[in-house]
């Protein structure tokens, strides 16, 4: 009789233990955390934007998002003028800082593996490459410059005074001798003719910095170096679309607005109806594509 109760039992554990092996899951399940978090994605972003806007309660009226961006505005304008002013005395330069970070020591030991971050953007937007020097520049989502060799060593961030996010443009010409780098976002297009040592902004682009956004940007292969901004702005007398083409011809340094595609003047008006290309290769023509149809502009500043 005790060995059959023994038996029993060694078989019961032995049962729920088969039944226990075969029903367990494959894998090991998600952390109950991260379910719920993906599953109130959309409400944790309408918490945290209200969260944001409640740290920066304000007056009625008052922008703070406004304020935040000419605060920082401000303080690069200050770091610049600094700049050029240590630059113009010699004490800062390029080669300066390359061997300030060259010398810095950091023997750490153990072995180190990169994991990347859980929940940060990190992204190149736009690359550029100098075949004279053998260099490549890449502009990230944060908004820094990196300079590297073409084989993909020596990787260096250029501007870490002065972060412009948004960038979708980025490219190194040679204005009259003069290496210049070229950066757009949206709003403003600067340059750099020390390799983000020290970026100043162009002048002329202050019609679209309420609403509006630079979308596209080329370089004519011309002797000027003819930069050529594609702009959605505001047409506040008819309150529209004001599609807009910009343009420079002293290395992005200012702009003047040189086409508007109205209806009036026979152009479909919207947000997503035109762009502007040439070749990147070699000279030729710029050319503007409205709703579908092909236009030359010419050295005058006119569409055909």
């Amino acid at each position: 009789m005790k060995f059959s109760n023994n038996f029993a039992i060694l078989s019961l554990v032995a049962l729920i233990g088969l039944l226990t092996y075969t029903t367990r899951p494959k894998y090991i399940p998600l952390p109950t955390e991260i379910i719920k978090g993906k599953q109130n994605r959309k409400q944790y972003k309408i918490d945290r934007q209200e969260w944001i806007e409640n740290m920066h309660r304000a007056a009625p009226g008052i922008d703070w998002e406004k304020m935040n961006q000419q605060t920082r505005f401000i303080k690069i304008k200050q770091k610049t003028l600094s700049r050029k002013q240590l630059e113009k005395d010699g004490i800062l330069s390029r080669e300066s800082i390359q061997s300030t970070v060259t010398n810095t020591v950091r023997d750490i030991p153990g072995m180190w593996i990169e994991r990347g971050s859980n929940n940060l953007a990190g992204r190149i937007r736009t690359a550029d490459i100098d075949f004279d020097n053998s260099y490549i520049y890449c502009a990230s989502s944060g908004g820094n410059i990196w300079k590297g060799n073409l084989d993909g060593t020596n990787w260096a961030s250029l501007n870490d005074y002065f972060q412009i996010t948004g960038i979708h443009y980025l490219k190194k010409l040679n204005y009259y001798g003069t290496d210049r780098l070229i950066m757009a976002n949206g709003k403003q297009v600067y340059r750099s003719e020390n390799d983000g040592l020290i970026i100043d902004e162009a002048d002329g682009l202050v019609s679209f910095q309420n609403w509006g956004w630079i979308f596209r940007s080329i370089v004519k292969n011309d002797p000027p170096q003819t930069i050529y901004l594609g702009v959605i702005e505001w047409d506040y007398s008819i309150w529209t679309y004001l599609p807009s083409i910009y343009k420079s011809t002293n290395g992005g340094e200012s702009f003047s607005r040189i086409i508007e595609l109205t209806s009036g003047n026979g152009y479909t008006v919207g947000s997503s109806h035109f762009d502007i290309w040439t070749p990147t290769t070699e000279s030729g023509n710029v050319y503007v594509i409205n709703d579908g149809k092909c236009y030359l502009l010419s050295v005058n500043d006119e569409l055909s």
